[in-house]
Order: structure tokens, then sequence, then C-alpha cells
């Protein structure tokens, strides 16, 4: 059971996730460690999901839930889950994910040892929409220990080695707290990504590692994320979601202090060419790159530091 100021606040935020949310409890409770408190916050779902939660709240007092009398979007109701949570570090799990056995006990022996702000793990995924429905291992970044700027920048600059997904890590609450932004521009409609939740999510890891002076991976995988049909798949199919995280990093680069190596910066922008096509020319896109640009040449590093730490690229 969890004190009053658990080591752990678990948030799950859910929408009509009747069919998952509870996998998603019981990856929880079935865990051995149990300086945790789980904070479930429903953004107003027209399912059974609520009603789960309750029942579940009923039964161990350490689960907390709370329902939005109006749906507030996916952003506002990760920050009433944020808000509400008392841990001295955060872990996201969304509700139709789950973890497997001894995830949290790996990670806190790795935050003693290593005494870092962050820990991030292996990852398996899990395809609902193939017929044998096995879950294979996604991301798997090999290096144990790395410096925090190095895993900053391979997520800033998609180098598909380290996971986007908070869920995918244990931060420091407070860093959390400070990376969770709500100004992320849109160049669309389309293109929102605080509306679409896409870049807010990869930031709150960004700003947390930036901030560390060691990124800790669990060698094993240790959460598991589910593919089914759902709004992150729907976003990928003509690659707004692609877009959205490019819009939310280049805007936060211009903040950042890290150095950029010319490499760095040859390779990020012939993907940024790729991904954007015709869209490069939206107006606040380009104001975005020029900013970006111009903090770069300021930032110009000959080192290139992340080549020391390679690893194997993630298999969706």
């Amino acid at each position: 059971m969890a004190s009053i100021n658990p080591k752990l606040s678990v948030l799950i935020p859910t929408f009509n996730r009747e069919k998952y949310v509870e996998q998603a409890l019981n990856s929880l409770i079935h865990q051995e460690f149990k300086d945790l408190e789980i904070i479930c916050s429903d953004n107003a779902s027209t399912d059974n999901t609520f009603q789960i939660l309750k029942d579940y709240a009923k039964k161990y007092r350490f689960i907390k839930v709370f329902q939005n009398k109006k749906n507030l979007g996916p952003v506002l109701n990760w920050k009433n889950c944020l808000d509400q949570a008392n841990g001295k570090f955060v872990h996201w799990l969304w509700s139709d994910d789950w973890i497997e056995p001894n995830f949290y006990i790996d990670a806190f022996s790795l935050f003693n040892k290593h005494n870092t702000n962050i820990v991030g793990t292996w990852n398996y995924r899990y395809d609902e929409t193939k017929s044998d429905k096995k879950k294979h291992i996604s991301w798997q970044y090999s290096n144990e220990v790395i410096p925090g700027v190095v895993g900053a920048k391979k997520i800033l600059f998609s180098e598909n080695q380290l996971p986007v997904s908070p869920a995918a890590y244990i931060i420091k609450k407070e860093l959390v707290q400070k990376h969770f932004y709500l100004n992320i521009p849109k160049a669309s409609d389309k293109l929102d990504p605080v509306k679409k939740a896409v870049g807010v999510d990869s930031l709150m890891v960004i700003g947390a590692c930036l901030e560390s002076e060691k990124l800790v991976t669990i060698q094993k995988p240790s959460v598991v994320f589910r593919k089914h049909q759902n709004i992150s798949t729907e976003l990928a199919k003509d690659r707004s979601l692609t877009k959205m995280y490019l819009i939310a990093h280049l805007w936060f680069f211009d903040k950042c202090n890290f150095k950029i190596s010319l490499q760095d910066l040859i390779t990020f922008s012939l993907k940024m060419i790729i991904w954007l096509r015709i869209e490069i020319f939206n107006p606040i896109l380009l104001r975005l790159l020029f900013k970006f640009y111009f903090s770069s040449f300021n930032k110009i590093n000959k080192v290139f530091t992340s080549s020391k730490y390679q690893s194997k690229k993630a298999l969706f």
C-alpha cells in the first residue's frame, strides 16, 4: 500500500478503454514493488471505463480515480493526472498498454545504483491487427548508461534508437512538470501537437534527459505497447504523426543549450526535407526552421558525441 508521499506515481489517463484498462491495472497490481499510487483520470468516457476504474479503486486503496465533467482533450487529461500525483517519480502508462513483472523493482535498482533522474527500458510491441497476436521486441537500446544530453539528441533528432513515449521511462516528477508544454505552436488544424497530443509526450523525455547527467536503460523489455486502431495509427498513415513530432522538436531546440555537430545538422536536415515535403513552405514551419538553423549555427560543435553510443533502430 502506498504512503501519503509514495516513491512512484503511475499515471493512467483514460477515454473509452473498457476493453483494455483492466489489463493495464492488473499489470500494476501484480508488481512486487508496492511504494506507489495509481492515478486514473477518465476523460468523460461514454462506455464502461469509469465504472471499471471505480470498482478497482474500491478494492485497492492506492488507486485514485477522477472523471472530467466533459472531454478536455488528451493533453489536459494528462495534466489532470499529473496534478494529482504525490510521488517523487512518475510513470505514464497508457490505458491500452501494460507492463511486465518487476519493471519498477528493476528501475529503482538502477536509480539507486546510478543516482539519475530518468530510467528507460526496452519495449515490446503487441500488434493486435495481426493474426498471430504475439509481442515482439521493438525498442532495444543496448547501452545501459549514456550521457543525458546524448539521449536527448537521439530523441530530438529522431534517430529511432530511443523511444519517444514517456511510458517507456520513469522520470523525476519535478522534471515532468517543468517540461510539460502546452504552448507548442501548431502549423495548421491538422498539425496541432497540443490538440493531437503529439510532441508533448516526447518533450517530457527530452527535457528530463537534458537535465540529467545520465540516461540509464533497463536491458530487457518492461513495457508492452499495443498496436490497434487508434488515433496514433490514423495519424501515422499520412505522416502527420512524424510531422507533429518534428514541429515540437524544432520549437524546443531553440530553447535548448546543447551543442549540435555539423553531421547532426546535415542528417536531420535531410530527414526534414523527406518528412515535410510541400508543407515545408507553411509559414509557421518556415519560422520554426529559420529559428532552428539560426540556433544551430550558434551551437555548432565539431565533436559528434552521439556516434559513440549507437544501437539497433526500433522495429515496428
